[in-house]
């Protein structure tokens, strides 16, 4: 999944959806956290590199765009 914090740049991906970061946390690889995501009434958990976070000055009430490539869903 890709965080974009600004509109939609060109690329490939298909699956763009406008959501809002309602929580961020560590994760037990102490280089990542997980940006949890609302999307309408369904949830999203992202992966990303605390440096990439703390780049993009992610915090929780933040509108950002989720995409998903459809190989990264896990379940």
């Amino acid at each position: 999944m890709f965080i974009d914090t600004g509109d939609c740049s060109v690329n490939s991906i298909s699956n763009r959806l406008d959501s809002c970061i309602t929580c961020i946390e560590p994760d037990t690889d102490p280089a990542m956290v997980l940006v949890h995501l609302a999307c309408g009434s369904d949830q999203l958990v992202a992966r990303l590199t605390s440096r990439s976070a703390n780049q993009l000055n992610l915090q929780v009430g933040n509108k950002v765009w989720a995409q998903i490539k459809s190989v990264a869903v896990v379940r």
